[in-house]
């Protein structure tokens, strides 16, 4: 190793380090301070039960509207449109797209779902931002996730009769689930971590119990986060506790599941590459 890739790989290291170091630190803080405000609280909007139901119903909708679409759009680009100019544009407006920020998302959903669709703020409108919000992730993670399946395997099928969906049923999608998923799962995860659509499309803390239903307005904790930090800083902690768990639960089992699969995808290449 030269000089120049001694300091470069240094520097990546410590570079790793000091993110880990952060990160840690962060989770540490939220733990430290969250766990005594996890009890009852005398804040205002300060209940937990309402808000991680609100959650939980946003982020269903969020996924039921984009997890089906954003596959099947994943399968059109990857197995039927080619490489043409036009799925060219559309895969840098997909990268568009998830790196437009989640506040313009918020503003879309509150002129289509709140005003346009008449939905007014509610749950409804909300989840329907948030799909918004996570389909191109889902759509290119997709894609990604069937490209990866071995092009021998592909071959084989066509070699034996298969028609181009028999391939993509039988073949592609049983290979490429676990990594399908997992993308999936980190769309929701970020979804569901996501305040600022909220802010236009329903979320409150004026909800006492659980939620009245898909065209009411309701509590989330990703809102409740941002309300408690300005009028009760240290409540803040609590429900900031319970979202980070949440978010880490569901991406961090998506990363695990998308890591066994690349795992496994390599062990059958080499297996193959060994057979004589």
């Amino acid at each position: 190793m030269s000089r120049r890739e001694r300091i470069g790989f240094g520097a990546l290291t410590a570079l790793v380090v000091l993110a880990g170091v952060g990160a840690v630190g962060l989770m540490g803080v939220v733990l430290v301070r969250g766990l005594p405000a996890l009890g009852p609280a005398d804040a205002p909007g300060a209940a937990l039960g309402p808000a991680l139901l609100g959650t939980f119903g946003v982020t269903a909708i969020s996924a039921a509207f984009s997890a089906g679409p954003g596959v099947c759009a994943g399968i059109y680009l990857s197995e039927y449109a080619g490489d043409t100019a036009f799925t060219r544009a559309i895969r840098i407006g997909l990268r568009t797209l998830a790196g437009v920020p989640p506040l313009l998302y918020g503003l879309f959903g509150a002129l289509v779902f709140v005003y346009g669709a008449g939905l007014g703020p509610s749950m409804l409108a909300a989840g329907l931002t948030l799909g918004l919000l996570s389909l191109p992730w889902i759509i290119s993670t997709s894609e990604a996730a069937l490209r990866a399946v071995p092009q021998d395997r592909r071959r084989a099928a066509l070699a034996l009769g298969a028609s181009r969906w028999q391939l993509v049923r039988t073949c592609v999608l049983p290979e490429a689930a676990p990594e399908l998923a997992a993308g999936v799962g980190i769309g929701v995860a970020r979804a569901c971590g996501e305040t600022a659509p909220l802010l236009f499309t329903g979320a409150t803390l004026a909800v006492i119990g659980p939620p009245g239903g898909l065209r009411q307005p309701f509590m989330a904790l990703p809102y409740q986060v941002y309300a408690l930090a300005i009028e009760s800083p240290a409540v803040a902690f609590g429900p900031a506790l319970v979202l980070l768990a949440l978010v880490l639960a569901i991406g961090g089992g998506s990363a695990v599941l998308k890591a066994r699969a690349r795992a496994r995808r390599l062990a059958w290449t080499l297996s193959a590459r060994s057979t004589p």
